[in-house]
């Protein structure tokens, strides 16, 4: 008798929360914003695609979540299946290509973010994680050109009213240019 208690309880529950979420005008937006914990969150999400098995934004925003918990495999799980209902999807090759560089796989990872950028080339932030997966594999010309191209992409963003992304990304550009100007002297000073 308890037990059909909690199954009734548990019903009401996501009763109560898709209903709460599917009477927002954003659905997929949920609580990420509001600091929830991810596992709240992840439960929230999960609710939403038993009534939506297909609601891309959800989809990824799970993913999301997996990442951010460092839960790869799941992350991959969810960025597969937006893929597979949408092969162009920017945001899901994007968040892809951070999972391949998370788990130190570059080489697909820049595939992955040079794709993006052909589909949307106004992406900043798919310029700037293009450099960051270039600076892994160490080739800093092409890292600091996307970070280039990434902060002039992100200037027309935020005078479009985006965020403004670009203390990221000129601080990963400054490190790569130290970076590029400590190389030389420390293959010097090895030879002395």
């Amino acid at each position: 008798m308890a037990r059909h208690g909690t199954k009734r309880r548990l019903l009401a529950f996501r009763l109560f929360v898709a209903a709460s979420m599917l009477a927002s005008t954003t659905p997929a937006r949920a609580h990420v914003e509001a600091d929830m914990p991810d596992a709240v969150v992840e439960m929230e999400y999960r609710i939403l695609l038993e009534f939506n098995p297909q609601d891309i934004k959800t989809l990824l925003k799970l993913g999301m979540v997996h990442y951010r918990q460092n839960k790869l495999p799941e992350a991959i799980e969810e960025f597969n299946r937006v893929l597979i209902l949408a092969p162009d999807n920017v945001d899901a090759l994007d968040s892809m290509g951070l999972v391949l560089l998370k788990q130190k796989k570059p080489a697909p990872a820049i595939e992955l973010f040079r794709r993006a950028a052909t589909l949307q080339p106004a992406d900043s932030m798919v310029h700037f994680h293009l450099g960051q997966a270039l600076e892994e594999i160490g080739d800093f010309p092409a890292a600091a050109k996307a970070y280039r191209i990434a902060l002039e992409k992100d200037g027309q963003a935020v005078a479009a009213g985006n965020k403004d992304h670009a203390p990221a990304i000129q601080a990963a550009l400054q490190q790569l240019q130290d970076k590029m100007k400590n190389a030389p002297r420390k293959a010097e000073g090895t030879r002395q």
